[in-house]
């Protein structure tokens, strides 16, 4: 089922960026933050984060470098969602809370 996988993974995604929005973190206290959870441990990477770096990037999103940690802006300004992006979005947020209920 590549469709559970890939909403999983959007998941994971959008948890890097809520982390990046509220703290200022290198690669390893990020890798750090989400093994301490075992249902993550073994997917996440440097890689992988970075991966997640470059497609945020790719919807312009921008994660910030400096002394070393990441971040990135509370408020996204400039990012143009289609009405489609918008279902997209819905339908996972409604996805991960049927999930965790």
């Amino acid at each position: 089922m590549k469709n559970g996988r890939t909403i999983v993974a959007a998941q994971r995604a959008l948890e890097i960026l809520k982390t990046l929005m509220d703290n200022e973190l290198t690669v390893d206290e990020i890798l750090e933050n989400f093994s301490d959870d075992n249902e993550y441990e073994p997917v996440y990477s440097k890689e992988t984060i970075y991966k997640y770096f470059n497609t945020f990037k790719s919807i312009g999103i921008e994660i910030k470098k400096e002394n070393g940690k990441y971040f990135t802006d509370k408020i996204f300004e400039n990012i143009n969602l289609s009405q489609e992006d918008v279902m997209i979005l819905n339908f996972l947020e409604n996805y991960i809370k049927s999930t965790q209920q």
